[in-house]
């Protein structure tokens, strides 16, 4: 009988190690960030300035306060990429761990007022210094993701082309148990040939040409993160089979 028992325990440890099925995630970290070049492909005449202010060179003096809006690039084109694109991005990943994970994923408002946040997002990454301040949740999960250029643009003499953007996509996650020690990672790296746009063009040391629309740029962008994404799905999948074999 005690045999029994004990052979019963162990096997039910192991079951649960093996996914979060039909569990609940709490984000502590949430980031999106997309290169100076992608923004470019809607204002091509926007100073490096104005793009850099964008989420990346504002992220240290975020940390260790609530912001409640993201600062501006300085272009409302820029802007109107940006804000599309993280919506959508959210969206796209709660949608796809909830109906193909079967992983809820809490409102990322959840620890506000506990953890840093950088606009609407949960912004920190360290487990440790999560439970720190925000103790009692059952999975916290760090969620990244970095789409930056790829490919290379040719121009004629005396025209410079910024470059044909075929954005190269990094998703990193990790989930953490109610103690901090990490039972899920991934780091996903893919490429695309989907062109989202083009950055500047030059005649001499004339810039020409408006940009594209943010919504076509938008559009691409999200399908080559949708690509991604479904990369990383099949591979939490795979690593977990035996959770997913009858979910």
């Amino acid at each position: 009988m005690i045999k029994i028992n004990l052979t019963l325990l162990v096997f039910l440890v192991v079951q649960a190690s093996f996914a979060q099925v039909n569990e609940s995630v709490t984000l502590n970290y949430f980031d999106i960030s997309l290169s100076s070049e992608i923004y470019a492909t809607v204002a091509p005449n926007a100073t490096l300035e104005n793009i850099a202010n964008d989420m990346g060179s504002d992220v240290g003096g975020a940390l260790g306060e609530t912001i409640a809006e993201f600062p501006t690039t300085g272009n409302e084109k820029s802007d109107q990429l940006r804000n599309t694109v993280y919506t959508e991005i959210e969206n796209l990943t709660y949608q796809a761990f909830s109906e193909q994970l079967k992983i809820t994923i809490e409102p990322k408002e959840k620890l506000q007022g506990k953890i840093s946040y950088f606009g609407h997002y949960p912004h920190l990454f360290k487990f440790k210094k999560v439970l720190k301040n925000a103790p009692g949740e059952d999975f916290y999960m760090s969620y990244q993701v970095d789409m930056y250029k790829g490919g290379m643009g040719v121009g004629a003499m005396g025209v410079q082309v910024g470059g044909k953007i075929k954005p190269t996509t990094v998703i990193r996650l990790a989930i953490a148990d109610s103690k901090g020690k990490v039972v899920q990672e991934f780091e996903i790296k893919e490429k695309t040939d989907i062109v989202v746009g083009s950055t500047k063009t030059s005649v001499g040391n004339v810039e020409v040409g408006n940009g594209e629309s943010p919504e076509d740029v938008s559009a691409k962008v999200l399908q080559v993160y949708q690509d991604a994404l479904n990369v990383l799905i099949e591979e939490f999948q795979k690593k977990n089979k035996k959770a997913y074999k009858n979910a």
